[in-house]
């Protein structure tokens, strides 16, 4: 099979076939070809962000990584030091009591796997 590059340069200066076409789309699918079983479910501690991957066990964003096989990702920017005023509004008009609203917000923060930022709040 001829590969991509000799394809290519044959045809620089004419308007691509479909069958050129069809060639290119061969080439690269026989290059970029994984079996089935090399494809694993990303652990289920790491969350695809834009701007990396979350560890929601330890807190860590790491870079993307194509080995990791993720099939989307959650188009927000993770921010360790985000603050979140909207949801510290609702705890103090639903709960009153500061050190209730303290552990509440504990409680939602160790549900969403990020325990290491709640730390100082329980």
């Amino acid at each position: 099979e001829k590969d991509l590059t000799e394809v290519l340069s044959n045809q620089a200066d004419t308007k691509p076939s479909s069958t050129l076409l069809d060639q290119v789309i061969r080439i690269i699918g026989a290059k970029s070809w994984v079996a089935e079983k090399q494809l694993q479910e990303p652990p289920l501690n790491l969350i695809n962000l834009r701007n990396g991957i979350l560890d929601i066990e330890t807190g860590q964003l790491h870079p993307h990584n194509p080995q990791l096989w993720f099939t989307s990702v959650i188009d927000v920017e993770y921010n360790p030091n985000a603050e979140c005023p909207n949801f510290l509004k609702f705890l103090s008009e639903i709960l009153p009591l500061k050190r209730t609203q303290q552990y509440k917000s504990c409680l939602a923060t160790h549900s969403t796997g990020a325990a290491t930022r709640a730390a100082h709040l329980c």
